[in-house]
């Protein structure tokens, strides 16, 4: 038998190192590119997050892009039916189809199809543990690499996404009336200043402001109480929100008077509006004992080439306000700046 030599070994010595080399090198190759992959995704990640701040973005389709920037092919987000409550309705899916939240646990849980598949669930809660909704991946089966990159992203990014929400949600609150969800006062006459300032520089886009007052409110909150006052500024509030288009703005100017920019409307549009927000509120069944409730309304709009304030505006449409209610209440009333 012929035996290994000094060199032989020496060369055999050789052969292992470079070999081990070679491996290290390719798995640290792999490294980097997995580093890589995920180095780049949460930079496209960062991209959005200045677009769901300022609401150009919504939540589902940051997920969408997410799930592109993952190589994810199949996804389901649910989000919350109510605020009141934790019931979950799914808005967007991709790759799978299912019926409902519920239908979809069942399945990934009991149907043997789904036995090989990873799913990651994760709950999207804001600082004070308020549920979102919940977004489900289903993670790379035949990639461990990449399937640990969507793991790991994933599991960064969700926390950043409520920190985000929180922040929306307290801003939200810094400028709504808590009780009807409309703006509050300040909030409202900041908009107005600046659309105010708009419809001045540019005349074809008239800013007209309406005020509104729920006739006969003081005895109904004094006989039947603050509940029940309560109760009809939330529902006159609602019948307002329906009858005004989606860019004009309600607010609460305070106690049981409401205010309404509408942006880029006239006397004569204003007036159409005005009628249909005092229909709509006479429509809803709210009876009291001082009988049903109604409003009454006074509007005042942007005079071409005007160089008022924007506060002259709402003094305008205050004084047409109670020129309605003079004038017998559950009416609208046009004011004139000139």
């Amino acid at each position: 038998d012929k035996k290994f030599s000094r060199h032989d070994y020496s060369f055999i010595s050789l052969f292992v190192t470079l070999m081990s080399s070679f491996f290290n090198m390719k798995t640290l190759a792999r490294e980097v590119e997995k580093r890589m992959i995920e180095a780049a995704a949460l930079r496209n990640f960062e991209k959005l997050l200045p677009n769901l701040k300022n609401n150009t973005l919504t939540l589902e389709e940051v997920f969408s892009e997410i799930a592109i920037d993952l190589s994810i092919d199949s996804f389901i987000f649910a989000s919350k039916t109510s605020p009141t409550n934790n019931l979950l309705k799914i808005v967007l899916s991709k790759g799978i189809k299912v019926r409902g939240w519920d239908s979809f646990l069942k399945m990934v849980m009991e149907d043997e199809s789904y036995f090989k598949e990873e799913w990651v669930i994760l709950p999207v809660f804001d600082e004070q543990m308020t549920l979102y909704g919940v977004p489900a991946f289903k993670l790379s089966n035949n990639n461990p690499s990449l399937r640990s990159i969507q793991e790991k992203v994933l599991n960064r990014i969700i926390p950043q996404l409520s920190t985000i929400l929180s922040h929306k949600k307290f801003h939200k609150e810094s400028i709504t009336d808590e009780l009807t969800g409309a703006y509050n006062r300040r909030h409202v006459l900041r908009l107005l200043k600046e659309k105010h300032k708009k419809a001045l520089t540019e005349e074809e886009s008239p800013l007209t402001v309406v005020m509104i007052d729920i006739d006969h409110f003081k005895p109904v909150n004094d006989t039947y109480g603050h509940q029940a006052g309560d109760k009809i500024l939330r529902e006159v509030v609602e019948s307002i929100t329906k009858a005004v288009r989606e860019i004009d703005i309600v607010g609460r100017y305070g106690g049981e008077e409401f205010v309404v920019l509408l942006y880029d409307t006239s006397n004569l549009g204003a007036e159409a509006i005005a009628e249909r927000i005092r229909q709509a509120v006479a429509r809803e069944p709210l009876v009291t004992g001082a009988g049903e409730v109604t409003v009454s309304i006074g509007y005042c709009a942007t005079v071409p080439s005007g160089d008022h304030e924007a506060e002259m505006l709402l003094r305008c449409a205050d004084t047409a306000l109670y020129r309605a209610k003079r004038n017998g209440r559950n009416r609208v009333d046009e004011g004139d700046l000139v």
